[in-house]
């Protein structure tokens, strides 16, 4: 296996656990782990590394329908947001402060 393609399956892996505790739901069992790293190297092999991300986020929204108990966020954990931008009334950016 190439050095890439096992660099990409071992990040979509470590994504895959940080989507999984940042949405509390259970840890991938230990008997289930050679299956989640099987399938991360054949998602690294035949796909780019976007769409190994894509993969990820979809089977953690997919835990997420059938894990109800999981809230959507940890609560001690703040959403990340953007700076504002001033704008005037009409919605319009302010002059001077849009680079």
């Amino acid at each position: 296996m190439h050095l890439v393609e096992r660099l990409i399956g071992e990040e979509t892996i470590r994504y895959f656990d940080f989507l999984i505790e940042d949405h509390n739901l259970p840890p991938v069992p230990d008997n289930h782990r050679p299956h989640l790293v099987e399938a991360a190297m054949q998602v690294a092999r035949h796909r780019l590394p976007c769409q190994a991300v894509c993969l990820a986020q979809a089977a953690v929204a997919g835990g997420l329908r059938c894990w109800p108990r999981a809230p959507l966020r940890r609560p001690t954990r703040l959403p990340r947001a953007l700076p504002m931008t001033p704008r005037s009334p009409s919605g319009r950016y302010l002059p001077g402060t849009c680079s």
